[in-house]
């Protein structure tokens, strides 16, 4: 599924293990449906790449949970893959980032029509600010419809009962 086997990259990472992972990155390997590779971004077409530190478990449980986001909100017929690149090699892109690094948005409320200035989104009806999760959290009454409404936040959608 990716070009890189998991004994390649268990190769890699010895290897970097002198150096302290200096300048190594993980990042997320799409397969499209040409049997092309790409890297995946997230957000738009910035790429997003997670720092290789000293404790590799942490850094690849990070990776793991960036591929499980992307291919959350990705088309299902693409497959995901953790890979590993170097810091040279990331450097002749244009778009890319540190996943955790702030990179941020502005989002719209579409409850209240409040701006917020957020560093992530993951909405799949519309993003609502911290104010109006909290009242529906509550569940309150709601001045557009006149009823009853509560949110849940696994699914990520209002609920009206």
């Amino acid at each position: 599924m990716s070009t890189q086997s998991k004994a390649q990259i268990e190769k890699i990472l010895e290897r970097a293990s002198k150096f302290k992972y200096q300048g190594l990155y993980w990042y997320i390997e799409a397969k499209l449906p040409s049997n092309i590779y790409s890297a995946a971004a997230y957000p738009g077409r910035y790429i997003p790449v997670i720092r290789v530190g000293p404790d590799i478990a942490e850094s690849r449980g990070l990776a793991i949970w960036l591929l499980m986001m992307i291919q959350s909100i990705a088309a299902p017929t693409l497959e995901f893959s953790i890979a590993l690149t170097s810091e040279d090699l990331i450097a002749k892109l244009k778009k890319w980032w540190v996943w955790g690094d702030p990179l941020c948005f502005d989002a719209v409320c579409y409850v209240c029509g409040q701006v917020v200035r957020t560093h992530y989104t993951i909405a799949i009806d519309g993003f609502m600010c911290s104010d109006c999760a909290m009242s529906y959290e509550k569940g309150s009454y709601d001045d557009i419809t006149g009823e009853m409404s509560l949110l849940r936040y696994r699914e990520w959608r209002i609920c009206r009962d």
